[in-house]
C-alpha cells in the first residue's frame, strides 16, 4: 500500500486490487462491512410477511 495523501482528518491510499490482503486492510481502514447474504429459507421466510399498509376508517375515501 502507498499513502497519496496524508490530511488532518482525511487521506488517500493506493493498493494493488488483485492482493487479497492489501484489499482486506483497505476494507478495514475504511470501515466497510460486508454485505449480509441471506439464504434461501431466510429469504422465504421474510416473504411470508405481509408488509401492507393498513388503513383506517377515516383513511378510506368518501363513498366507499
Amino acid at each position: 500500500m502507498t499513502v497519496l495523501q496524508n490530511g488532518d482528518s482525511e487521506g488517500c491510499l493506493g493498493f494493488d486490487p488483485g492482493s487479497r490482503e492489501q484489499v482486506r486492510l483497505a476494507f478495514k481502514i475504511a470501515g466497510v462491512r460486508r454485505k449480509r447474504e441471506l439464504s434461501l429459507e431466510q429469504k422465504l421466510r421474510l416473504a411470508n410477511f405481509s408488509f401492507k399498509r393498513k388503513t383506517h376508517e377515516q383513511e378510506r375515501p368518501l363513498g366507499v
